[in-house]
């Protein structure tokens, strides 16, 4: 839709600026890192050059390294591709610490959650 906008060229050329953040191999990743087109230049900000942000608050990266996992940190903050269709889909689920055996109890209430996927709802 963008490039449908660019289509007036005064003043000389015709310029739009985006900003994004890496979700996997996507198309941006292929239009704008992997095979650029001619006539497009992509800048890479990297985490740490924001020396305002610093000034304000000088351990923002380590407070969000402390809140989120290590692929979300890489991907979010470092800007990072990484390959997100490969591995499991939780890629934080360990079925040894995850998967409990317990012992059901006829009358406690009865939680249920509901999984939406493509074809069937999954209960």
């Amino acid at each position: 839709m963008l490039e449908g906008r660019l289509r007036i060229q005064k003043p000389p050329a015709s310029a739009a600026f985006a900003v994004w953040t890496p979700k996997g191999y996507d198309w941006v990743y292929r239009k704008f890192i992997s095979d650029p087109r001619p006539g497009y230049q992509t800048t890479l900000a990297r985490p740490f050059e924001n020396r305002h942000l610093l000034e304000q608050i000088p351990d923002f990266y380590e407070l969000l390294k402390s809140s989120y996992d290590d692929s979300f940190f890489q991907q979010e903050v470092l800007g990072k591709y990484l390959n997100v269709q490969a591995g499991v889909v939780y890629y934080a689920f360990n079925r040894q610490e995850h998967v409990k055996h317990i012992q059901a109890r006829p009358n406690s209430p009865l939680l249920w959650a509901l999984d939406f996927n493509v074809d069937q709802c999954a209960p």
